[in-house]
Formats: C-alpha cells, sequence, structure tokens
C-alpha cells in the first residue's frame, strides 16, 4: 500500500507525464497554424504546347511525328484552335476534309466520326506517354456540355 505522499506523488508524475504529451502536441498544433505546414500549395507552370515540322512539343518534351500524319493533323488543329476546344464537326472537316461539302454516304460520314474517336484515343494514348512530363493531365478531353473536345485538362498542379 502507498503512502499518501507516495500516492500523491504518483498522481503527479501521472499528471506531469500528461501534460509533457499535450505540450508536444500544442507545439505540433501551433506550427501547423501558423501556415508553415498549412500554406496554399504551390502552383507549378502548365507548359504550352506548339507544332514544329513534324514534332509536337510540350514544355521540354517533343514527340516525332513523321510518321503519324493524322495525329498531327489532330495536335495541330487543337494547337490553333481558339481556347484549344474544337467540335464533332470541326475535327471531321480538318482531319477528313472529304466528309464535309461533298456528297458522301451516311454510313462513310459514320465511319469517319468512329475514326475521329479512335484517333482521338490514340492522341490521348500518345500524349499521357509521352508529353505529361509528371504532371496530372488529361489529353483530349469531351465536355458534354458544349459537344466538344478540349486539347487537355490539368489536375492537381501542386507540389
Amino acid at each position: 500500500m502507498l503512502s499518501p505522499t507516495e500516492n500523491t506523488l504518483a498522481v503527479f508524475n501521472g499528471i506531469q507525464s500528461k501534460v509533457t504529451e499535450l505540450a508536444q502536441y500544442t507545439d505540433e498544433f501551433s506550427r501547423l497554424m501558423s501556415g508553415r505546414a498549412l500554406r496554399e500549395p504551390k502552383r507549378v507552370p502548365i507548359p504550352s504546347v506548339w507544332y514544329s515540322e513534324c514534332h509536337v512539343h510540350c514544355g521540354r518534351w517533343k514527340v516525332p511525328m513523321n510518321l503519324r500524319p493524322l495525329l498531327f493533323k489532330l495536335f495541330k488543329a487543337f494547337i490553333d484552335a481558339p481556347d484549344n476546344t474544337l467540335g464533332r464537326n470541326d475535327l471531321l472537316a480538318i482531319i477528313y476534309p472529304v466528309v464535309v461539302g461533298d456528297d458522301v454516304s451516311k454510313r462513310m460520314t459514320e465511319t469517319y466520326a468512329h475514326n475521329l474517336v479512335k484517333l482521338l484515343g490514340r492522341g490521348r494514348a500518345l500524349a499521357e506517354q509521352e508529353l505529361n512530363e509528371g504532371r496530372d493531365m488529361r489529353w483530349f478531353v469531351y465536355d458534354l456540355r458544349s459537344g466538344s473536345w478540349r486539347l487537355r485538362d490539368v489536375h492537381h498542379l501542386v507540389h
């Protein structure tokens, strides 16, 4: 059995260890609240996309396109478009110019539209593999509201 003094000392030591632990948590909390850990995330600049004679560039990355003429047309069309946004008919007119204004069967038009979707998928895969530069970018993003595609959409650009 503990004497009243020993009992009081044991209780005091228990309280003291809890106070010490609480002080450590308080220090961590004040560090967090001071703004050192809660700063606004640093935005990483989005690299520009451009093309040269037979290449598509994004930041410091360069993809040769001389063996991919339709993909090169696709990238050029989006890079040259205002806001990098194009609708289905605009893309068909650029990629497959025979569709617009000519007497083309409905089946042929549907085939070109299907090929366009496949081409967008190939362009997306190529860009994500070769041009992402470690960023979380989505390429050739379809917007349901406007019925058009955007060249890219950027997510979580923080370090």
